[in-house]
């Protein structure tokens, strides 16, 4: 089985099912290089952290069933992930523009800021490609619900949207290893992250330092994390209060995991595939 770390931190949300929980996670803290390091198994569908200085900390409040905690796994090292992460690239995609350090969707001609952190080089801006004005609200939509806040934080996209699923018939999970790097919603030559992904990116960076100036960060990467929220069974959740990006892991064959920041932490979670999260790109 494969193994999938998971980022928690004190962020918590009020339950909207049988949450449950068996202690505090510690923050991601200003400075820190390192984020917790947990480990799952079975696309999640049990889990329990190997770390005896951290503890799971409450779901998100759009999971209804949380993952068991009834079979230990081994931990997963940092520099383990590194290296399943950090294989060199043969060439660099043609949409990509080393000396501005910019790339340009083919489809619709916007272009992105891209930040270089460790091996892996990440869209520094939310993805914001319309998909057709026919799959907005079932595909994608703005944060808050509000049109012009697509050209401020990118959209907000459910599975099949990040996943490009409306019209390849796919059904979750959608992401199984043998496809990855899954290209989804992202540019060619780019790809919707994993979790391993996602962690290996918070062990070259503090969450102070990938959040934007705008919402109390450093700015320091340049990958600039804003808060656009989230959207899910509950409705809209956490604009200009917490970041939420997708992954490409499942937990099961109702609920993905994503990741989420707030001004002093990241974490992971799991929502239904229904709901809506920003998305940002990883070069292959």
């Amino acid at each position: 089985m494969k193994l999938k770390i998971l980022l928690f931190a004190t962020l918590f949300f009020v339950a909207c099912g049988d949450d449950s929980t068996s202690g505090p996670a510690p923050e991601n803290t200003p400075g820190s290089s390192v984020s917790a390091q947990l480990s799952s198994s079975g696309n999640g569908k049990s889990a329990k952290e190997s770390s005896s200085s951290v503890s799971k900390g409450k779901s998100s409040s759009f999971e209804k069933n949380t993952a068991s905690s009834s079979s230990v796994t081994a931990k997963l090292s940092s520099s383990s992930v590194e290296k399943s992460s950090s294989s060199v690239k043969a060439s660099l995609p043609a949409n990509y523009d080393a000396a501005t350090h910019t790339v340009t969707d083919e489809r619709d001609g916007k272009k992105y800021k891209t930040a270089t952190i460790g091996s892996q080089t990440w869209l520094a801006q939310n993805m914001a490609y319309a998909l057709t004005k026919e799959d907005r609200e079932i595909a994608f939509m703005c944060p808050n619900d509000e049109w012009e806040n697509c050209s401020i934080y990118g959209n907000l996209y459910n599975q099949w949207g990040f996943g490009d699923a409306l019209e390849k018939g796919l059904f979750f999970p959608a992401f199984p290893d043998s496809v990855r790097p899954y290209k989804g919603i992202c540019p060619t030559g780019w790809h919707v992250p994993s979790l391993d992904e996602w962690q290996v990116l918070l062990n070259n960076a503090s969450v102070q330092d990938l959040l934007a100036e705008s919402v109390g960060g450093t700015g320091k990467s340049s990958f600039d994390v804003v808060f656009a929220g989230m959207s899910g069974s509950s409705g809209i959740e956490l604009f200009e209060e917490a970041a939420a990006f997708a992954t490409v892991d499942d937990r099961d064959e109702n609920y993905m995991y994503y990741v989420t920041f707030t001004s002093t932490s990241a974490r992971s979670g799991t929502t239904s595939f229904g709901s809506y999260v920003s998305v940002r790109c990883l070069m292959d």
